[in-house]
């Protein structure tokens, strides 16, 4: 069990390349689109 709920957070807007290391880790990547129900 690792990060929040199975998920990491990666920091965004920063004007230092890679300071959150992803860049470094990342070597396929998957995005999916969810709604939440309500």
């Amino acid at each position: 069990n690792w990060g929040d709920k199975g998920y990491y957070k990666i920091c965004r807007g920063s004007n230092v390349r890679n300071k959150c290391g992803v860049d470094s880790m990342v070597s396929t990547v998957s995005a999916t689109h969810s709604s939440k129900e309500e």
